[in-house]
Formats: structure tokens, sequence, C-alpha cells
């Protein structure tokens, strides 16, 4: 079966659209795209000046649509510019809605079967949320398709740069290899998963002592195993990708900081040019939650993240 196309979700900035694009190119598989531009015009009809709020004359409703179709059809442009110098096959699509441009971006891409969702971390260098603005939020947490976030501002990826890939054996974590290994471009690859050393209590515990005697027992065999369980967990993943083709390392981190850090710690010390990881939900009655270890993944790694959603 043919897969479905990428859906790219470009803002109104033809530079910012043509940023984000160059990068899906380095990271991705070449296929089919659809370049997404959703946007409405801005809901307040007024200015802040000199301190007071003030009331701005407004240029007539069609004047303002009309504008801003030409600005997002020229970012689009660019995003389609970009992909046909690589090669890629793309076609446009530029929507006037009110509603939020994620809401479009997934009405979208179930109409056009999507096979991955790419959008910026934010609408604009300036978002005040940090890394991660409200539209790739919400695609994130919403979206039942792989969702690939990159910085607009970021560089491009090197090709020699690798894929850092979380695993912790769970179902959300063999899907997230399974489906890098189908949409990433194939480039060096380390498997990795994070273990907590085991705190003295437990390790009483474990021996079947009472807490009392905690001073008399040493965490290192229970951490010794711990280790080998994660050890083996990410040398699993290591042969799934392995057996497609891709040059996999794996390795297991040590981690008392919480298991996001370890990962993003360890992107940057290996200059990943992705991270990927796989979601799960919170609570069964909010399943679109992602768990937190992705959650602090995609707002602090500072590099394009690719998730992928565990059901």
């Amino acid at each position: 079966m043919r897969a479905g196309p990428v859906l790219l979700c470009v803002g109104p900035d033809a530079g910012i659209a043509r940023a984000i694009t160059e990068q899906a190119v380095a990271l991705l598989a070449g296929r089919d795209v659809v370049v997404l531009c959703a946007w409405g015009p801005d809901p307040l009809p007024f200015a802040l000046a000199l301190g007071e709020l003030e009331w701005a004359p407004q240029p007539t409703h069609d004047v303002v649509v009309a504008d801003g179709l030409q600005i997002a059809d020229d970012a689009a442009i660019a995003a389609c510019d970009a992909l046909v110098d690589a090669g890629w096959t793309a076609t446009s699509r530029v929507v006037h809605d009110e509603r939020a441009p994620s809401t479009v971006a997934l009405e979208v891409a179930d109409e056009v079967g999507a096979s991955l969702i790419v959008a910026g971390a934010h609408e604009s260098p300036d978002a005040p949320e940090g890394f991660l603005g409200r539209e790739a939020r919400a695609l994130a947490h919403h979206s039942t398709r792989p969702v690939l976030i990159v910085a607009p501002d970021g560089p491009v990826p090197d090709a020699c740069a690798p894929a850092l890939l979380a695993f912790d054996g769970s179902a959300g974590a063999r899907r997230a290899v399974g489906q890098a290994a189908r949409l990433l471009a194939r480039r060096p690859a380390i498997v990795a998963t994070a273990w907590v050393p085991c705190p003295v209590f437990a390790t009483v515990a474990d021996r079947g002592a009472s807490p009392g005697q905690a001073s008399d027992y040493d965490p290192e065999p229970l951490d010794d195993r711990l280790r080998d369980a994660a050890r083996r967990t990410a040398h699993a993943a290591q042969e799934t990708l392995a057996s497609s083709g891709w040059t996999v390392t794996s390795t297991d981190v040590r981690t008392r900081r919480g298991v996001w850090r370890a990962l993003t710690d360890l992107a940057e010390l290996d200059d990943a040019a992705v991270v990927v990881a796989g979601t799960r939900g919170h609570l069964p009655v909010v399943p679109e939650l992602i768990g937190s270890v992705a959650e602090g993944v995609l707002r602090h790694a500072e590099r394009p993240v690719l998730l992928v959603q565990a059901r």
C-alpha cells in the first residue's frame, strides 16, 4: 500500500516556511508532500499606542482576506519551491479559517490520509511560549499521526548527525522505532534506554530486610540488574533498526534527574539531528495527552523531535 503524503504545515512567512521545509527534507525519506498554510486575520480590531488602548482604523474584511491570502500563498510557494529543488513532489493548499491552524491541520491530515505532520515549533521567532508554541503543542497532543516538530530558526541537520531514539521496551516505543525506520532518511542512529538507579530502601525491600537495616545493604547489585535490563531493552530496538538497513548503536543512560533530561543531555552531547520518542496517555479518558517524557523532550531538546503516538 502506498504511504500517504507528508502534511507540511507552514505559517504566513515565506522565510520561515522555507526554513522548516529545508529541515524536513534533510530528515525525511522523500515522498509526496501537501503544503498547508492555514491562517486567520487578527480578531482584535484595536492597537495599543502610547500606553493607552486606542481603536485603530481597520481595512475592510475583503482587503484583509485578499492581503492575507497573498502572503499565505507566498509562504506556501516558498515551501513548494524548496521541495521541488530537492526533487520531491509538492502541492499546496492555502486555507483562510477563523479556527486555530492546528485544528485545520488535523482535518486536512485526515482528508489527505497523511502519514506524517510536520510543523514549526512556534508561530514566530518571538513566540512567548519558548521553543514549543501553542499550535505545535496542540498538534503533538491531539494528532493520531506521527508529528515532526522543528525549530524554524534551527540549522539544517547534517547528514552524518545521528538520530536518537528513546526506547523503553513498551509497545509505544516499538511503534516509534518502526515508524522512524519508515519515515526518516537513513542516517546513523543511537537507541537509548534510560534507567533510574534504585534507592537504598528499595534494595532493602528486595532482600526482605527491614528499613532499619538499610545501612547494612549496598544498592549496587540491584543497580546492576537494572543496568543489564536497560541494555537488553536498547539492544532489542537496535536489532530492529539494523534489520531495516540502519547503522545503529545502543546505550543505557543512568539518571537521577528524570528520563527526559537524560535524553536531552544525550542529544546535546551527540549533536543529534532528531530525537524520536513514543507518546502515551496519562489517563484513558484523555488519550490525546502525551506522556511526561515526550513532553519534556519536546519542550527542551532544542532540535527536531519526531513524536509517534502509542496507539
